[in-house]
């Protein structure tokens, strides 16, 4: 399989209609490799618009070049409270620092909107991305503000101050 070139500028790029495909596939793919795609994730991946940006939130990309590469959403809870939610670097190009990117882009982007805090969900199975999220600040916590979907897979919280 290619390796994929990065020694390109990354851009940090916000939702727009045409971009809708690669938030879906880009969490299908890890989604799959992981664990199952479930209703609950399908019902934001079919519809960011509605879900996510409609409600006051933002879904960012990785992009070098002509690929995107990652993706996530910030989904607003409240006027103070944002989730991190679905995430996602293709596999070929993971340990390149571009999930670190888009979490650093994520925060700016959260801090720009006015929220105070961040929350996420994460499954003890992913150990790069709760050592990214650690090492940006996230602490592990009981509460999640959000109602949470009955998803199968296993997770826990993690939140910190903006």
């Amino acid at each position: 399989e290619m390796k994929l070139d990065i020694s390109g500028k990354v851009e940090i790029l916000n939702y727009r209609p045409a971009y809708k495909k690669y938030f879906k596939s880009l969490n299908v793919e890890w989604l799959e490799e992981y664990f199952d795609v479930e209703a609950p994730d399908l019902k934001v991946l079919d519809d960011p618009n509605g879900k996510i940006i409609r409600k006051g939130g933002q879904i960012i990309f990785a992009k070098i070049g002509e690929e995107m590469l990652g993706t996530c959403a910030l989904v607003r809870f409240n006027d103070e409270t944002v989730m991190l939610e679905k995430m996602a670097v293709t596999s070929r190009s993971r340990g390149k620092g571009i999930g670190r990117k888009l979490m650093v882009a994520s925060l700016e982007k959260a801090r720009e909107m006015g929220f105070r805090e961040m929350y996420l969900k994460t499954s003890p199975l992913l150990k790069a991305a709760i050592a990214l999220y650690e090492s940006v600040g996230f602490k592990r916590t009981e509460k999640y503000p959000a109602k949470v979907e009955g998803y199968k897979r296993e997770t826990f919280v993690m939140r910190m101050k903006l």
